[in-house]
C-alpha cells in the first residue's frame, strides 16, 4: 500500500507499529494472491503465473519478517518464536530474524527523533492511516459477517516509559556509533540536535515526574 497518510496519534508503541506493518503487508500479499485466483485471463504471458507465485512468496516473506519482529518487540523469547517458525531452535531462530529485528529498532528510534520523517523512516504503509487499513478490511468483509465496533487497530497499546527508555538508549547508541548509519542519506547534525533535545526533556522529566514525550 502506498501514499497513505501519516498517523495522527504518534504514540503506538513500537510492538503495535510492528503489527500495523504486518497488517499492511498482508494487504499487498492478499491482493496478490487475488490476481492467483482468478482464472479468467487467458491471454497471460508465459511465465507470468510463475512471476505472480513468486511475488507472493516474496511478500509472504516481508509479512513473516514484521510478524517476528513485532512479536520480539512484545517480548516474545527466540526459543517460542522458533517453535512457532516449525520447531527450529532458538538460535537459529535468532540467525534468520536478529538483523530485521535491530534495523527495525533503529528505524524506530530514528523516526523518533525526527517525527517529519516518519514515513521516510518506517515506510508509508507502517506509518499509514489506521482508517485505510479498516477501509481495505470492510470491502473485503463477507456481507453476512458484522463490522466490528472499532476501526482496525483501536485497540493496538501505546507507548510506554519504557519504550521511551529504550528509544532513547538506541537513539544513543546511534550517535554514537555512526558507522551504524552508514549508507543511509540522513541529515546527521540534526539528529544529533534531536537527540540532545530529546536527552534534555527526558531528565528533565525525571526530575520533575512528568512525562518523558
Amino acid at each position: 500500500m502506498s501514499d497513505i497518510p501519516a498517523l495522527h496519534d504518534r504514540t503506538l508503541s513500537s510492538a503495535s507499529l510492528a503489527r500495523l506493518g504486518v497488517s499492511v503487508e498482508a494487504c499487498d500479499a492478499s491482493d496478490i494472491a487475488r490476481v492467483l485466483v482468478d482464472t479468467t485471463n487467458a491471454h497471460a504471458y508465459p511465465g507470468e503465473v510463475v512471476e505472480q507465485a513468486a511475488l507472493l512468496v516474496n511478500q509472504a516473506r516481508e509479512v513473516l519478517r514484521l510478524a517476528v519482529v513485532h512479536e520480539r518487540l512484545k517480548g516474545t523469547s527466540w526459543e517460542r518464536i522458533g517453535r512457532a517458525l516449525g520447531d527450529i531452535s532458538k538460535q537459529a531462530a535468532s540467525e534468520r530474524y536478529v538483523a530485521a529485528e535491530r534495523d527495525f529498532r533503529r528505524r524506530l528510534a530514528l523516526a523518533w527523533l525526527d517525527p517529519d520523517l516518519r514515513d521516510e523512516y518506517l515506510g508509508h504503509g507502517i506509518s499509514g492511516s489506521i482508517d485505510d487499513l479498516t477501509v481495505w478490511a470492510q470491502e473485503r468483509r463477507p456481507e453476512r459477517e458484522v463490522a466490528p465496533a472499532e476501526p482496525l487497530g483501536a485497540a493496538l497499546p501505546a507507548r510506554t516509559a519504557a519504550e521511551e527508555d529504550d528509544l532513547l538508549e538506541e537513539a544513543a547508541d546511534l550517535m554514537a556509533n555512526p558507522e551504524l548509519l552508514e549508507g543511509a542519506e540522513l541529515d546527521i547534525p540534526n539528529l544529533r540536535i534531536a537527540y540532545l533535545e530529546k536527552a534534555l526533556a527526558y531528565r528533565s522529566a525525571a526530575k520533575t515526574g512528568g512525562p518523558t514525550r
